[in-house]
């Protein structure tokens, strides 16, 4: 087994990491043309749209996990952040072409994504994973008592930070202290 997409590893994670953390971040999944998956497709993805450009996804995650809430962030602070950080989709293929037709992985996705899991988990190396949607957690293999994992609601639409941002610091702060 191999990984479809290789997680993207900020340049800083491995020797800074997000306060000497070293955290994954791991999502559900990617979209695009089926047949078009490469393995750089994820660093791409956050090169761009969670570096050099603002998206929502990228922006409420970096956001939830600093604690900073519905403040604003700057565009230098997001791009450090996610140089600071491990991501992955679960998913190893595209679901849908494109976000907006709201395909839902396929059991087979799911399944392929468990026996993937422990190849991002190798290359990343993290100290902790916090887990971007329910679903997603619900779906992973059982992990090892020494990596702490947290869910939360996926960073799209009708996120709500008072609800999902105090659990998510508490995890944070319970497995390394403040981030």
């Amino acid at each position: 087994m191999s990984l479809t997409f290789e997680p993207w590893i900020g340049d800083k994670y491995r020797n800074e990491g997000l306060n000497g953390l070293n955290l994954l971040i791991l999502g559900e999944s990617h979209y695009g043309e089926e047949g078009t998956e490469r393995p750089g497709f994820t660093r791409h993805v956050v090169r761009k749209w969670g570096q050099k450009n603002r998206h929502r996804f990228f922006t409420t995650t970096a956001k939830a996990v600093l604690g900073l809430g519905s403040s604003y962030i700057s565009n230098s602070k997001r791009a450090d952040f996610w140089d600071r950080v491990a991501f992955a989709n679960y998913i190893q293929t595209f679901v849908a072409e494109d976000a907006e037709s709201r395909k839902r992985p396929t059991d087979a996705m799911w399944q392929e994504a468990q026996e993937a899991l422990p190849i991002t988990i190798e290359k990343t190396s993290p100290d902790a994973i916090v887990v971007l949607g329910i679903e997603v957690e619900r779906r992973l293999p059982e992990l090892p008592d020494s990596l702490p994992h947290h869910a939360m609601k996926h960073p799209s639409q009708y996120f709500r930070y008072e609800k999902w941002q105090p659990e998510l610091q508490q995890f944070l702060q319970s497995v390394h202290g403040t981030v």
